[in-house]
């Protein structure tokens, strides 16, 4: 399946540019072919090229339409859904406050995504969007990238002689 995921940026490392670079490499391990598009590249951009996965700046680069739009953030999902109106997409909220992350409405969205409920209540607030579209999905984790630690001791060493080294 090809599937077209949208964000404001992928300029450095934060939040939702993580979120997307994580998304298209487990997509591409199951066989899919993402896509990542955004106004603002930079070195999530590149780190997803490494890995074979496309990324765009200009809708219209994308010659055949996607068979699923993963949109986030409002304005690049609204650009995606525009260019590409029959598509079905989802929309992912990933925060209250920023202005980017309103929900957009538009009839080719399927479903609205949150990944808290502060975010569900987000999009339930937003004019135009039932209940029954909404779910919530917890922000997940890669447990390969990161392994439970050892158990801790039963007793905590104490910090003095690291101090006391550090002193000197």
């Amino acid at each position: 399946m090809r599937i077209l995921i949208t964000n404001n940026t992928l300029a450095k490392r934060a939040g939702s540019e993580v979120y997307v670079r994580d998304l298209a490499l487990a997509l591409l391990r199951r066989g899919h072919d993402p896509v990542v598009y955004s106004n603002i590249l930079g070195e999530v951009a590149e780190e997803l090229r490494r890995a074979t996965v496309p990324v765009i700046d200009d809708l219209a680069a994308l010659n055949t339409p996607p068979d699923l739009i993963h949109g986030q953030h409002h304005l690049d999902t609204m650009a995606a859904v525009l260019r590409f109106p029959q598509v079905p997409a989802i929309y992912m909220c990933h925060g209250w406050a920023p202005w980017q992350e309103r929900p957009p409405v538009f009839p080719s969205i399927r479903r609205y995504v949150a990944v808290d409920d502060l975010c569900r209540e987000r999009i339930l607030t937003t004019p135009g969007i039932d209940a029954d579209r909404v779910e919530v999905l917890l922000n997940a984790v890669d447990l390969k990238r990161f392994q439970p630690r050892p158990p801790l001791p039963e007793r905590a060493r104490s910090l003095r002689p690291i101090l006391e080294h550090l002193a000197n």
